[in-house]
């Protein structure tokens, strides 16, 4: 009897702790951002000559660490020499927050200090980045409580981002 009883506790502890491991395994695999070519005329390595946004791939990284923590390492800039990042050196997430297909990334008014070309190009930059951590289909960038060259904020879909001209050259050489 007293070995019945002995078995049947030692087999309700070993399954309660079997149970009581409900952690995760960590996935690290590689993340992709994306930031600016330095030099676009004189490196071809990414495969597109003319590629002005070009992915960087860090390895290893715990996923589950969560998008603040991956977006916040990615405002470090690139590891690689012949990349930069086209944001201020001062910029910070405020909040991120998720509706429906949505990403909403707010950031403190230092994208604010970005003006034409240089913004579209940083929003360019982050929505490749978040677009391709999350499932978002949209994803809006704005500032803390400025304005982004007039607009409260910018929204990009998967389908507004191409990297490649995929117009037809025309028997002269350039596009129609």
């Amino acid at each position: 009897m007293k070995r019945l009883l002995f078995l049947i506790l030692s087999l309700a502890l070993l399954l309660s702790l079997c149970a009581c491991n409900t952690q995760q395994t960590a996935f690290n695999g590689p993340v992709t951002f994306y930031y600016l070519r330095s030099d676009i005329s004189a490196d071809a390595t990414y495969g597109d000559a003319d590629s002005v946004i070009v992915p960087e791939i860090q390895d290893s990284l715990e996923l589950r660490s969560g998008l603040n923590y991956l977006l916040a390492l990615y405002l470090n800039g690139p590891t690689d020499n012949r990349l930069y990042s086209p944001f201020p050196a001062d910029l910070q997430i405020v909040s991120i927050q998720r509706t429906e297909d949505t990403l909403i990334v707010t950031f403190n008014n230092s994208l604010a200090k970005l003006k034409g070309i240089k913004l579209t190009k940083a929003c360019a930059c982050i929505a490749l980045t978040c677009l391709g951590l999350t499932n978002a289909e949209t994803i809006s960038i704005c500032a803390d409580t400025e304005m982004l060259e007039n607009l409260r904020s910018i929204d990009l879909s998967r389908n507004d981002l191409i990297l490649q001209d995929l117009t037809p050259n025309t028997d002269n050489g350039g596009n129609e």
